[in-house]
């Protein structure tokens, strides 16, 4: 998938890269920029971008004594999108049939929309859960 014109959104890419690269040392208590740079890799290929996530995701654990729910879930969709970027469409969509029915920061509209779900957009299970009716109804807070 060409991102932009001649390489325009590679070179973007690559330059937030070579500042967080250079920034690194000021994010050795939450991984939040590390999350960012782990998508940005895995939108550009990189093979990298789960050790990238995997580095981010454990500076957070140690710098905090439990990851609260939304934290937590906030996660899960970093690596759905660095899965589905990756061409691991079967393990995101997994996932997502999962994270779909539980309180997060994921709806059928965001799935729908966001660019970062793209790769994903014609498989048949992903299909499935975009056209699911009870997927469109609220959650059931006592049944989780």
């Amino acid at each position: 998938m060409a991102l932009a014109v001649d390489g325009q959104a590679e070179r973007i890419f690559e330059a937030y890269w070579d500042w967080l690269l250079a920034h690194s040392d000021e994010y050795q208590e939450e991984g939040g920029d590390l999350y960012s740079l782990s998508e940005v890799l895995a939108v550009l290929g990189d093979p990298s971008a789960p050790s990238v996530y995997e580095q981010a995701f454990e500076r957070e654990r140690q710098s905090r004594i439990d990851v609260d729910g939304g934290t937590s879930d906030r996660l899960d969709i970093r690596r759905i999108v660095i899965n589905a970027w990756l061409g691991q469409v079967d393990e995101a969509v997994a996932d997502l049939e999962i994270l779909i029915r539980t309180p997060a920061l994921l709806n059928l509209y965001v799935l729908r929309q966001c660019l970062d779900y793209w790769p994903l957009r014609d498989h048949p299970r992903f299909q499935a859960i975009l056209e699911d009716p009870a997927n469109s109804q609220p959650l059931d807070l006592d049944t989780l």
